[in-house]
C-alpha cells in the first residue's frame, strides 16, 4: 500500500519513530523522549498495528532496532 493509504499519525507517534532511526536503538530513544523502554515498545507495537505491519526489527541481544523495509517508508513520510 502507498503512503496515501496509511491512517493520520499523531506528532507522538512520529517523534518516537524518527528518535529509533536517529538512535537506533529502543532504550536509547527512550532516554531521548524521557519515557521508559516499555512506552516506546508500546507506542512502536500500536503504530504496527495501525499500519498492519512490522516497522522495526528488534535485536534484543544487541539492543539495538533497525527498520524493515514498510518502516523505511514510514520513516521517510515522517521526515520528508
Amino acid at each position: 500500500p502507498g503512503l496515501d493509504t496509511v491512517p493520520p499519525f499523531t506528532f507522538k507517534e512520529l517523534l518516537m519513530l524518527k528518535s529509533l532511526a536517529k538512535f537506533g536503538s529502543i532504550k536509547q530513544a527512550a532516554e531521548f523522549l524521557y519515557v521508559s523502554q516499555s512506552s516506546v515498545s508500546s507506542q512502536l507495537s500500536s503504530l504496527e498495528q495501525k499500519v498492519k505491519a512490522t516497522l522495526v526489527n528488534r535485536h534484543p541481544g544487541i539492543q539495538g532496532a533497525s527498520f524493515t523495509e514498510e518502516g523505511q517508508l514510514l520513516l521517510r513520510y515522517a521526515h520528508p
